[in-house]
């Protein structure tokens, strides 16, 4: 109870949708993860018991801090046990959302969670990311949490976004390397746009280390 207190109101405080729908959806989610995390590894122990700071709140603060017009196409590249894609598709159920998970496994819990939770405009791509140019172009969004080094997601997602597209990357703090790293494969592609802030789009710390949101936009 407090922690659907805490997601209701730090939700409500940031302007995202709170009702009790939005909440439902939420505490049906966290259901399915327990339930799953039994059978295979999709969040750690440690994280289970922070669920709503640590995973739903992080993605979900996309919304607030990733400029999406209404009914954009959003791909979520590695999304794993379903983060950031679909917290943000529950406050933003206008979003046109495609789910890439390699993992067989991850993608059936994928398909499970959609299917529970009645999201509409929802496809499961169980492939990997290098395979996602031909059958999935012209994304306004592309989002990933802690998938590979920026360089690579760089590569993989420059192709598949429209011009002016974003690609929206979280990230622990320690990114030095990497963000040079990708700020010279941009610079050597002929683009720019590589931005990198602390990222805590509410009133509470999500992480106890924090988060960095680092964003690239295709010319």
């Amino acid at each position: 109870m407090r922690q659907e207190i805490l997601l209701h109101d730090q939700l409500q405080a940031a302007g995202l949708p709170a009702g009790p729908d939005v909440i439902a959806l939420f505490s049906a989610f966290h259901d399915l993860l327990v339930s799953w995390n039994q059978k295979m590894n999709l969040v750690s122990p440690a994280d289970m018991e922070r669920l709503v700071p640590r995973h739903f709140l992080e993605c979900a603060g996309l919304a607030i801090t990733v400029p999406m017009s209404d009914r954009a196409k959003v791909l979520d590249l590695g999304s794993g046990a379903g983060f950031p894609g679909i917290p943000l598709k529950i406050v933003r159920p206008d979003l046109e959302m495609v789910l890439v998970e390699s993992r067989r496994k991850r993608a059936l819990f994928l398909q499970e969670a959609v299917q529970v939770l009645g999201l509409r405009e929802v496809e499961i791509a169980a492939m990997r990311a290098e395979d996602l140019a031909a059958p999935h172009p012209g994304f306004d969004v592309v989002v990933s949490r802690a998938v590979a080094d920026l360089s690579s997601l760089y590569r993989w997602t420059m192709p598949l976004l429209t011009p002016g597209g974003v690609l929206a990357v979280l990230k622990g703090m320690a990114i030095e390397k990497e963000l040079e790293g990708l700020i010279k494969t941009a610079a050597n592609a002929g683009s720019g746009g590589v931005s990198a802030a602390p990222y805590d789009p509410f009133s509470i710390s999500l992480r106890e280390r924090g988060s960095m949101l680092v964003t690239v936009t295709k010319r």
